[in-house]
């Protein structure tokens, strides 16, 4: 059985594959963590920012976000480990469109719109494993490369129809660094290297994101804008508060630094724990054993790593007031590896239910009743802090990207 470490509530958790996360780049987010906090102080912004709420609760904002950011723009679909083998597929929504990503028979990664040519019903829902793909309408069936393979008891009826002209309807889609790509509207393959950047890209694959897989997801929708939700995610100052009665005593969440590289972010958010470097040479420094590392993607994408696995949630705005929130937990090792009652599984079970629960239970209910205030009409702005640079960075790359 792996060696454990005690961490958070005290759940335990398997010790990390070696290597993630270069030692000087840990050594460089604790050092400047420690000064913050030896100095009473925490990573501010040039000055505050007021948001007009309107960006909250208008459909007019909303349809142009849902055209410039989740249709023509890239976005994280999954990540590899969801579509690792033939026949793995993942279906999401985007700016409006469905799709299903799926690996073919000879390992090639492919995005396509989830309807059929027929008559345009979504042809698979969910996740899982599939030989083929047959419509539930009428059963018009799809390889896994998106050919139209058959349109059984149809008498005929389409025979002035080429089968090659009515495959399912491709999007560009691109791998890399253990991340999944898509562009919904369609136009230019995602370029990752350039999405992301080389820092991300060099976090990643030092992590060997690529190598984790899949052990649980779940999906809710919630009655709040899809930006209220990645508010709270990129600010820590909430966590003594909002979290106070769960983990919040683990965290100084007032003491908060993040590295902005484009419309992204990195977000360490560091347990108290990690005040025990203050007296240890820097060689025994180790930042993932004391902290959550957040990977903001944007738009809509959060990448976390804990102490030994990553959870990747997505958020899939459907209304102005109103976004499903899909968690997707991931361990360096398959559950098949390892007995369901064994001591591995209960702590990976143990951390699926804790992610779950705080952000069920307390992160997405204050969403929604902010939104039932925002929607009142009579909160016209709200003010984020100096304290909040990374919410505002997050604000700023949402209007840069779509405009006015």
């Amino acid at each position: 059985m792996p060696a454990t470490l005690r961490a958070r509530n005290g759940v335990a958790a398997v010790a990390r594959k070696a290597g993630p996360m270069d030692h000087a780049t840990q050594v460089d987010v604790i050092e400047r963590w420690l000064q913050m906090h030896r100095s009473g102080a925490t990573q501010l912004a040039d000055d505050v920012l007021e948001i007009d709420t309107s960006v909250y609760t208008s459909a007019d904002w909303f349809a142009r976000e849902q055209q410039a950011l989740f249709r023509e723009g890239a976005v994280v679909a999954c990540l590899t480990a969801d579509v690792r083998e033939p026949g793995d597929f993942v279906t999401l929504d985007s700016g409006g469109v469905p799709i299903v990503i799926v690996r073919d028979d000879e390992g090639q990664l492919g995005a396509f719109v989830n309807a059929c040519r027929h008559r345009a019903t979504q042809v698979v829902h969910g996740c899982g494993q599939a030989k083929n793909f047959a419509c539930p309408f009428h059963n018009w069936t799809y390889a896994r490369d998106g050919r139209l393979l058959g349109q059984p008891r149809s008498q005929g009826g389409f025979a002035s129809l080429s089968k090659d002209t009515l495959g399912l309807v491709a999007l560009p889609v691109a791998e890399a660094h253990g991340l999944v790509f898509v562009r919904p509207g369609g136009g230019d393959t995602p370029d990752v290297d350039a999405i992301i950047g080389a820092e991300i890209s060099r976090d990643l694959d030092r992590f060997d994101l690529a190598g984790y897989h899949v052990w649980d997801r779940i999906q809710r929708e919630w009655q709040c804008n899809w930006k209220l939700i990645l508010d709270t995610f990129t600010e820590s100052y909430h966590v003594f508060a909002l979290h106070g009665a769960s983990v919040g005593p683990d965290y100084p969440g007032h003491v908060m630094i993040y590295d902005e590289f484009g419309p992204h972010l990195r977000i360490p958010v560091p347990r108290a724990s990690i005040l025990e470097f203050d007296h240890r040479p820097q060689e025994e420094w180790d930042l993932l054993a004391h902290a959550t590392v957040q990977y903001h993607l944007a738009p809509n994408t959060m990448v976390n790593h804990t102490i030994d696995h990553f959870i990747l949630w997505r958020f899939e705005p459907v209304g102005a007031d109103r976004t499903v929130a899909e968690m997707t937990m991931y361990t360096p090792e398959p559950r098949a590896a390892h007995d369901a009652n064994g001591e591995w599984a209960k702590s990976m079970e143990a951390w699926f239910d804790l992610h779950d629960a705080i952000t069920r239970d307390e992160d997405y209910p204050e969403s929604e009743r902010i939104q039932r205030v925002l929607g009142s009409g009579r909160v016209p702005t709200t003010v984020l802090g100096r304290n909040e640079g990374a919410v505002q960075h997050f604000h700023r790359a949402v209007r840069a990207a779509v405009g006015g």
